[in-house]
């Protein structure tokens, strides 16, 4: 984010080649920085973070005595993992395991990215680089149209019917992620009422084709020659259409 180098040290968990990928998964870490992204992708490197996405687990968890948050009550729920849970080792091994199961569902974004991939988007971003509302903004776009790829995370979720990770993924957007997708959490209610995934796969290849068109667009909009001050003019008409 906002173009910094990010860094941390830990135990190597395991190592895969996934689609002309590698994979690191690493558990407990020694060192790091304030950067704590559970997934990220670096050129054809992968690296799944298990001890933050546990941190993030425990987190959302300790919403759930606060306030009511369906989608998050229902992840928690299929995960083994009820509102109101004795903080014991049974809880921090189901949470692991939480961490374990959803970070193939991350994997699948960052596979996704690579797959989704357009020539000229690092340099979209470095042009927008100190405006952080309009990265900020780009970065849902790209991750919107990994999110709902036919190679992405959603589309693995609905062939395999798992409730948890919907509800988890949902419960986890924020930013423009959320803003831009509000169909996204309407299939999620239909789902709860119906018990049909047919309305959450619509909400995916609509949102696909929208998000994959607006990014396109944005490209184009690069590719114009136009200077920055004008390439920025038109991004911000984008945020605020």
């Amino acid at each position: 984010m906002y173009l910094k180098p990010t860094f941390f040290l830990a135990e190597l968990r395991s190592v895969r080649r996934i689609s002309g990928l590698t994979v690191y998964t690493s558990g407990e870490e020694l060192v790091r920085d304030l950067f704590t992204s559970p997934g990220m992708l670096q050129e054809k490197t992968v690296f799944l973070r298990l001890e933050p996405l546990i941190v993030l687990l425990l987190y959302k968890h300790s919403e759930l005595n606060t306030r009511q948050v369906s989608a998050l009550e229902d992840a928690f729920t299929h995960y083994g993992l009820p509102q109101r849970q004795i903080i014991d080792g049974t809880f921090e091994r189901r949470i692991a395991e939480m961490a374990e199961r959803y970070s193939e569902i991350l994997l699948a974004h960052e596979l996704a990215e690579d797959a989704e991939e357009v020539l000229d988007w690092k340099e979209v971003l470095s042009l927008a680089a100190g405006d952080r509302q309009a990265e900020h903004y780009l970065r849902a776009v790209k991750d919107l149209v990994a999110d709902t790829s036919d190679r992405g995370p959603l589309r693995k979720i609905i062939e395999s019917r798992d409730r948890g990770a919907l509800g988890l993924t949902i419960a986890l957007s924020d930013g423009y992620r959320k803003i831009l997708y509000p169909e996204f959490k309407e299939a999620y209610a239909d789902l709860a009422l119906h018990h049909d995934w047919t309305a959450v796969e619509q909400a995916r290849k609509t949102g696909y084709g929208r998000f994959r068109s607006r990014r396109d667009e944005i490209v184009k909009l690069f590719l114009g020659g136009k200077g920055k001050e004008d390439f920025m003019g038109e991004v911000k008409k984008l945020i605020n259409a």
